[in-house]
């Protein structure tokens, strides 16, 4: 757990150390975000690409399925 917490702490850390120079502050919100055909373009990307995690996900559940019974795992 201190692992843990120590890593999140350095990501913290990271994030708070560059937030500044992430986005200037002559720009707004609206003008950084990426342009309405980039974002439908990973959308599709995403729509495309998650079913497909999601079926060999299952693919790889279902070919599996009982090859470890109660008490068989590590001790």
């Amino acid at each position: 757990m201190a692992v843990l917490l120590l890593i999140l702490l350095a990501y913290i850390g990271l994030m708070l150390s560059i937030w500044p120079k992430r986005i200037p502050p002559e720009i707004d919100f609206w003008q950084a975000a990426w342009p309405l055909s980039s974002q439908l373009f990973a959308l599709m990307g995403v729509l495309l690409i998650l079913p497909v995690i999601i079926g060999y996900s299952a693919w790889g559940d279902y070919v599996f399925r009982g090859k470890v019974h109660q008490g068989e795992a590590y001790h």
